[in-house]
């Protein structure tokens, strides 16, 4: 299935430039390489081996910086903007890998009678490549917007994306209206129920992507951080979450020529 969707990329990226559009072209060919970077990152999570695991962050990086030129052709800034901060990350991630590499090299200055404590073995249902045969939805936080003032609009767009090989049902993402927010405007497709969007079992197909726009108001001043939570089913009707990375909004009063404006 994804050899597939990335074939048919390829092939859409070839049209559009042999048809002169080369905007569509380079924006085919940003999403195409963003999927193959969600799966270096993948595989570089469930990599034990810190120096394999090294390599995979240094490939999402490569391929992660060529997605943001590509967008940012198509004029997609905002696309641009996504993969960049998945770039920091993906980033920290490498930095960390190679300290754990240099640590297992280094010569040992523990005495033999100190024993190193044993980390407890998990369990994980699906291992490597194996995350991907089923549904295995991830998500992005956008917003241009890291600071405003009490009763500014805050703009706000979720992208999930399904990276694995089977079909995904959303059911609904919780903590969208954090504490001190308020809804400014109701979404066009979902139901705002309490603080969470109920997304009333919508079909996600592998590889394809779906954007969550939200417009909230902050009542208070303060630094709110924004961890949704994603809550969808598998093919198999098993229920899994995804929590993608937190995004931290400041909100500072609205200031004296406001109150004379009469804003609120």
């Amino acid at each position: 299935m994804y050899t597939a969707a990335v074939q048919y990329l390829e092939s859409a990226a070839k049209y559009y430039a042999n048809a002169g559009l080369q905007k569509a072209s380079e924006y085919a060919e940003a999403t195409e390489l963003l999927f193959d970077a969600y799966v270096h990152m993948d595989k570089a999570k469930r990599e034990s081996d810190p120096e394999k695991k090294t390599k995979l962050y240094m490939m999402a990086e490569k391929v992660l910086q060529t997605s943001a030129g590509s967008f940012m052709k198509a004029e997609h800034p905002e696309k641009r903007e996504q993969v960049l901060r998945l770039l920091e990350r993906v980033k920290k991630e490498r930095e960390l890998a190679i300290s754990l590499a240099e640590l297992l090299h280094a010569p040992s200055i523990v005495s033999t009678t100190t024993a190193l404590p044993t980390p407890t073995p998990t369990h994980e249902t699906a291992v490597g490549s194996e995350r991907f045969e089923n549904a295995d939805i991830q998500a992005n936080i956008i917003t241009r917007q890291r600071e405003l003032r009490v009763g500014e609009n805050l703009y706000l767009e979720i992208e999930l994306v399904n990276a694995g090989k089977g079909p995904a049902l959303l059911i609904k993402l919780t903590e969208v209206i954090p504490e001190g927010f308020e809804l400014a405007e109701r979404p066009e497709i979902y139901r705002v129920e309490d603080s969470y969007l109920n997304m009333k079992g919508k079909r996600l197909d592998p590889l394809k992507t779906e954007e969550v726009r939200l417009v909230l108001k902050p009542k208070a001043q303060g630094v709110f951080p924004l961890k949704p939570i994603i809550l969808y089913l598998d093919e198999y009707g098993k229920y899994k979450s995804y929590e993608p990375e937190p995004v931290t909004i400041t909100v500072k009063e609205l200031g004296v020529r406001g109150w004379i404006k009469g804003e609120r």
